[in-house]
């Protein structure tokens, strides 16, 4: 999220205490990937509408990130969330921070690299 801080206009302090409760797939849990959920919100920042009657914006918004996330998942049938993804071949084999990890991450930047500037 932070190094996305210039093209949303938010600090890399707000970013960074915006974005910190996703790790792990939210607090550890291993649920939605938290580069996944810092994606949404740089995207939402960056498309976003900015009252509830501008439904143009919104459809617009919804439909980068909906492409976005359907892009991913392309690459990801098992799912989003971090056990899914992270989760070796062996049953129940759930590593945090491994080479997957920062595998995604960097697929999620390329994603975004091209998501950002429409």
């Amino acid at each position: 999220m932070i190094a996305y801080c210039d093209l949303v206009n938010i600090t890399e302090e707000i970013a960074f205490k915006i974005a910190s409760g996703f790790e792990g797939g939210i607090a550890k849990l291993g649920k939605t990937c938290g580069t996944i959920n810092a994606a949404v919100m740089l995207l939402s920042l960056r498309y976003g509408e900015n009252d509830k009657q501008d439904t143009e914006s919104k459809l617009k918004r919804r439909e980068i990130i909906r492409n976005f996330m359907l892009e991913f998942m392309k690459n990801h049938q098992n799912g989003i969330n971090c056990s899914d993804i992270l989760t070796e071949e062996k049953p129940n084999v759930y590593t945090m921070h491994s080479e997957k990890c920062a595998k995604t991450v960097a697929e999620v930047c390329d994603l975004l690299d091209k998501y950002m500037f429409l």
